[in-house]
């Protein structure tokens, strides 16, 4: 029997309304991958849509990569969610996320390139990689730096520690928070009206490696160094933000993915 799918794609006035649905928690399978990649594919062809929402039908926005597919041939099968995220962030029309319960790890970065996000207070968004041994691969070392401060994005991506959409509003990351009860629906007015408006694209791509003293890096490692003693990830994450804050994105993609491969070869 064919396995529905686990993306669906609606036209509400002027948005594409890309909606996850593949309970429990919305993992960036190779199915989910492809269905995601083909539901932007379409909004960007469809001229009916000024903007695109994503949004999910499940109780969380999404929970990251598909943990069972490690070790097999679909954990790295094209498409790659960096390369799903990439396509997000070169969207020609403004992308916005609606994001409710929980966006982590591969989730929280396919939050990170969509354009504009949208979320109520409780929400809470992180990077948990490094509690797998690794860092977070689809971009999120890099997009993260650019989007709040370079010092907030360090700690939360060597913690792990997810944060509160009340507080990362304050810090930039969310651009708005919606109280109400319906809130996919205020999601979707809020997006509605912001393409009305000619909201631009907002393109990671765009934003200069922010400046932070050398430093920061330093008494940050000594900070942890205890806690981060025989661990190979934490220090991976810091080179990798340090490259957030020194070269551009596409290069610090490269560099992510560098550091990425090297916490996957480690027995950690």
């Amino acid at each position: 029997m064919t396995q529905p799918s686990p993306v669906s794609y609606a036209l509400q006035d002027n948005l594409a309304v890309i909606t996850m649905n593949h309970p429990p928690v919305n993992s960036m399978g190779q199915a989910m991958r492809a269905a995601l990649l083909a539901a932007f594919e379409q909004a960007l062809a469809d001229d009916s849509a000024q903007g695109i929402l994503l949004q999910s039908a499940t109780a969380l926005f999404c929970g990251g990569a598909d943990i069972s597919e490690f070790g097999t041939s679909k954990a790295f099968a094209e498409p790659s969610l960096p390369m799903v995220c990439n396509a997000i962030e070169a969207s020609t029309k403004p992308v916005f996320a609606a994001i409710h319960g929980m966006a982590l790890g591969g989730g929280c970065e396919l939050a990170l390139a969509c354009d504009y996000r949208i979320a109520p207070p409780s929400a809470k968004l992180g990077l948990p990689e490094v509690h797998l041994g690794l860092l977070p691969g689809a971009g999120g070392t890099q997009r993260l730096p650019r989007l709040i401060d370079p010092a907030l994005a360090l700690e939360m991506i060597v913690s792990g520690k997810p944060r509160s959409a009340k507080e990362l509003a304050e810090a930039g990351l969310i651009d708005h928070i919606v109280e109400e009860d319906d809130f996919l629906a205020a999601a979707r007015e809020y997006a509605q009206t912001q393409v009305q408006q000619g909201a631009p694209c907002k393109s990671c791509a765009t934003i200069a490696p922010p400046a932070v003293p050398g430093e920061v890096f330093q008494e940050f490692r000594a900070s942890i160094a205890r806690k981060a003693r025989g661990f190979f990830a934490p220090e991976r994450c810091i080179e990798a933000v340090e490259a957030a804050c020194s070269i551009p994105l596409a290069a610090g993609l490269v560099k992510e993915a560098q550091l990425f491969e090297a916490c996957m070869n480690t027995p950690q």
